[in-house]
């Protein structure tokens, strides 16, 4: 199945992804502004729940939703935003094994969005891939034949799930 295929089968979808995405731009956009930094949204249809025909080509900048840049208009990291109400956070695959293969997996930040919740948790592409290689993560289809999804548990991300935590670690970029 191939990315178009993807995205008619769950445009069902998409009006929550994109409320997930505006309150997640939101929050970045005013945390991100105490700091001198801004928030842009980057991503092929990020904040949009109309059908977009295109698919992502190539640069970080278009593969996840948003892009953190300094005063300079330099890019800190890169942001995806992700989410379902299961229990355990989970990620797509490929977003992770992307950014390893880019070399900027520490720069790529996931967040996701317990939809049932509302509970918001991120970390770093670099920390799953951690977490993978010490086993405390499992790979799982949530959606028929979709592509894998890499979960694990609220405890493994616990320190980075509060809001000085990535204020810290913006300032650090």
């Amino acid at each position: 199945m191939n990315a178009l295929d993807y995205k008619l089968r769950y445009r069902n979808k998409w009006s929550i992804a994109a409320v997930r995405e505006k309150v997640v731009y939101e929050w970045l956009k005013y945390y991100c502004s105490q700091l001198g930094l801004k928030c842009i949204p980057s991503g092929i249809g990020t904040l949009s729940d109309r059908y977009n025909p295109y698919t992502f080509n190539g640069t970080p900048e278009q593969k996840y939703d948003f892009i953190i840049v300094d005063e300079r208009g330099e890019i800190l990291c890169y942001v995806d935003v992700t989410g379902y109400g299961g229990r355990e956070p989970c990620f797509l695959s490929y977003k992770v094994m992307y950014a390893l293969e880019r070399g900027i997996a520490n720069r790529v930040v996931l967040i996701h969005v317990n939809d049932s919740t509302g509970a918001i948790r991120w970390v770093t592409a670099q920390h799953l891939a951690d977490l993978m290689r010490k086993g405390k993560t499992s790979v799982m289809k949530l959606y028929k034949d979709e592509k894998n999804y890499i979960c694990t548990t609220c405890t493994n991300l616990s320190y980075l799930n509060s809001l000085p935590h990535f204020l810290a670690f913006l300032k650090k970029r």
